[in-house]
């Protein structure tokens, strides 16, 4: 590559090099910073440094770039290594010692060019594909890394349809990509030993998962068009639909693991109650943003589904119900896409009797029934409800 200077509108606030390496350079950011730099030097490129929402922290916002790696991917495992060969201590995920046979015994394969390396461990999930893997293509393109001229890809699982639909709208071609599964099984695995000229690793979140970023859900909106979509603000200032007049949606679990197993029951009810039952993975990924975009209300049980919420118009409602399991994630969902929130737990026993709710379950995919009179009765009073 040239070293031809570039000047590109990202904010910068200082520079400061790992003199012991020379591997990288940080580049802080600040707003409508205007900084002249050279393409060829490998740097990490910070957007937004680390810092706390509300509730939670928030993990920097950094494309790095390494030139001269090399990358090993199998399942459920990513490592990357300097050209010296030690890894880059960023990018270690799963069996370390796997990638170290595969990298000792496996040939490698040479690669030209740049590849952006995702490294969330299940893209082919609607919830990681929005939260964990998408937001790295927005990452590459707010450095200056535009991602239809990036030469390869990597993500660890590619077989939906909504990943496909979602590519095109930042014009890559799937050529591209490279993936260990391409199937939802995860039956043939491709085993991934390869030196890449450039390696672009774009950073919002921890390596263990962590949570949704703040600085993701405007250029998801914008990206996708959300916006255009929404039918009125609904801040406190303005004046609020009739109760008749909202859209209210639940978003069902359908056949999936986690499922409600008495919906059948459930689902006339919540009709009766002025509510739209919808299956998310019955639609396209544009429908998806419609719905989620025009409605007042979503509701539902814990599942990948609620995640098109962070396409809701702001002030929208999202309520969250469980069976004996639930995370922060939706909460954190609502907050970066200023959501009304409300959770409760749901499920209950044989005997009829509630389970209790926590975060550490032994077995998280497990199908409940829920007490359905809590279920309508709370929905109705919540989708009522101003806070």
């Amino acid at each position: 590559m040239d070293s031809l200077q570039a000047t590109a509108v990202i904010p910068a606030l200082n520079t400061n090099t790992n003199s012991s390496t020379g591997r990288k350079t940080i580049i802080d950011l600040a707003e409508s910073s205007r900084v002249t730099y050279r393409r060829k030097i490998p740097e990490s490129r910070r957007l937004i440094p680390a810092h706390q929402t509300a509730r939670y922290p928030q993990s920097a916002v950094a494309l790095e770039v390494v030139e001269n790696a090399t990358l090993v991917c199998a399942h459920r495992t990513i490592v990357a290594y300097y050209p010296d060969g030690q890894p880059i201590e960023s990018c270690q995920i799963g069996d370390t010692e796997r990638a170290f046979r595969i990298k000792s015994l496996r040939k490698r394969l040479d690669l030209e060019g740049s590849l952006a390396l995702f490294t969330s461990l299940a893209p082919e999930c609607y919830y990681h594909w929005l939260m964990d893997t998408l937001p790295g293509l927005e990452v590459l393109a707010a450095a200056g890394e535009a991602p239809d001229a990036v030469n390869h890809f990597y993500f660890s699982n590619f077989s939906q349809k909504f990943q496909s639909d979602t590519l095109l709208k930042y014009g890559i071609d799937e050529s591209k990509l490279l993936s260990t599964f391409t199937d939802i099984d995860y039956s043939d695995e491709q085993l991934l030993h390869a030196k890449v000229d450039r390696l672009l690793i774009p950073r919002f979140r921890d390596l263990d998962g962590g949570w949704p970023n703040q600085w993701i859900a405007p250029r998801l909106q914008k990206r996708f068009d959300a916006c255009k979509h929404w039918t009125h603000a609904h801040c406190k200032e303005t004046e609020k639909k009739s109760a008749a007049g909202l859209k209210k949606i639940y978003v069902t679990r359908g056949t999936s693991r986690r499922r409600v197993l008495n919906e059948n029951k459930l689902q006339p009810l919540l009709r009766e109650s002025g509510f739209e039952i919808v299956d998310m993975s019955t639609l396209t990924f544009a429908d998806q943003i419609k719905t989620a975009a025009s409605a007042d209300v979503i509701c539902g049980p814990h599942g990948a589904g609620l995640a098109t919420a962070i396409f809701a118009q702001p002030g929208a409602k999202l309520i969250e119900f469980c069976g004996s399991y639930i995370t922060r994630h939706f909460r954190i969902v609502a907050e970066i896409a200023s959501l009304d929130y409300h959770v409760f737990g749901a499920g209950i026993d044989g005997a009829d009797q509630p389970l209790a709710v926590t975060s550490d379950v032994a077995d998280r995919s497990a199908n409940y029934r829920i007490n359905i009179d809590q279920v309508i009765n709370t929905l109705n009073g919540l989708a009522h409800t101003d806070s």
